[in-house]
């Protein structure tokens, strides 16, 4: 029997800030301080879904009191050039259990062992 995965979102949104400096692109997720890094704008989105991929990953491994947040320096988040992302988990789904809508950040230890990856997506203005 094959395994189901679902795309389950995360309440949480992330904002990122897209900046060029000297000729390559930054893209910042504020919430996170995490920097992507490109020769384009989406070279560097993608690098950065990497990270927060993995970042996420680390906070849902560590069980207890872990700090989720980290925010960007001042001049990141006054930035104009911003572009809003919701947090979305790819989650097998757990045989004879209900899948919640929406998994929490604080429930982000729970379902470790069934998200196999996280993701952002565009948030629709």
């Amino acid at each position: 029997m094959s395994e189901r995965v679902v795309l389950m979102a995360v309440r949480m949104m992330v904002n990122v800030s897209y900046r060029e400096v000297e000729g390559e692109w930054q893209a910042t997720a504020l919430q996170f301080d995490l920097v992507g890094i490109g020769k384009t704008r989406e070279k560097a989105f993608r690098q950065l879904r990497a990270m927060v991929d993995t970042y996420l990953e680390a906070y849902a491994e560590t069980k207890g009191k872990a700090q989720l947040f980290n925010w960007a320096e001042e001049e990141d988040r006054n930035n104009p050039d911003q572009k809003t992302y919701r947090v979305m988990a790819l989650m097998v789904e757990a045989p004879r259990a209900k899948s919640p809508v929406e998994i929490l950040p604080e429930q982000l230890w729970s379902y470790r062992h069934r998200i196999k990856n996280y993701d952002l997506t565009p948030v629709l203005a």
